[in-house]
């Protein structure tokens, strides 16, 4: 691959916000504002931008494969009612004709 280039000119120790090591710890938002200045700036991304791309398509897949288990469980559950509905109808339907029957004799 070709090497990562930024925009400026700046050293890529300073693309990190300000941080003394002594008082203060890199936080997670440290780093996202970083990562994302580098998106910003750099010509072509940086592997972050792709670990983090390729997180947020797999937690998607998750949610999308959680709602689609649920969506299948009810689709289930709502033939099984069809069927049952079914079932009650060719019973209610004999009950009828036989009742029917019975009034013409």
């Amino acid at each position: 691959g070709s090497s990562f280039k930024t925009h400026n000119t700046e050293d890529k120790e300073n693309i990190l916000p300000e941080l003394s090591c002594d008082t203060k710890q890199v936080t997670e938002a440290d780093m996202k504002q970083s990562i994302d200045y580098l998106m910003v700036t750099a010509e072509e991304p940086p592997v972050e931008y792709w670990k983090i791309v390729a997180e947020q398509r797999r937690e998607a897949l998750v949610n999308e494969l959680v709602e689609n288990e649920r969506l299948y469980k009810k689709v289930e559950h709502l033939e099984n009612r069809v069927d049952e509905l079914d079932r009650e109808k060719v019973y209610f339907e004999k009950m009828y004709f036989i009742l029917r029957s019975q009034e013409d004799l």
